[in-house]
C-alpha cells in the first residue's frame, strides 16, 4: 500500500512560481472602510503601506500616499467613547 503524496508534482511548483512573480496593485481604501477599522488595525495598515512604499511603482505610490493621508485623517478624529 502506497501513501498519498501531496504537493510534489510539477503543477505545485508552477503555482508557487506564479505567486512569486505576480505583481499586485495597491488597493485604494475608501474613507468609510477606514472608519470601520479599529485604531490598532489602522496603525497596522499604515505601517504595512509605509513599509511597501519604496518598492511600489509610481502609480501605486500615488494610491499609497492617498491611503496614508486618509488613515492619518481617521486617526486624527476625536474619540467618541464616553469619558
Amino acid at each position: 500500500m502506497r501513501l498519498a503524496s501531496f504537493g510534489s508534482g510539477p503543477s505545485q511548483k508552477a503555482a508557487v512560481f506564479a505567486v512569486e512573480t505576480k505583481e499586485t496593485n495597491m488597493r485604494a481604501y475608501s474613507l468609510n472602510e477606514l472608519f470601520r477599522l479599529t485604531r490598532t488595525e489602522l496603525l497596522a495598515l499604515h505601517a504595512k503601506i509605509a513599509a511597501l512604499f519604496p518598492m511600489l511603482s509610481e502609480f501605486d505610490r500615488a494610491v499609497a500616499r492617498e491611503n496614508l493621508r486618509l488613515i492619518r485623517r481617521v486617526l486624527a478624529r476625536p474619540s467618541c467613547a464616553p469619558s
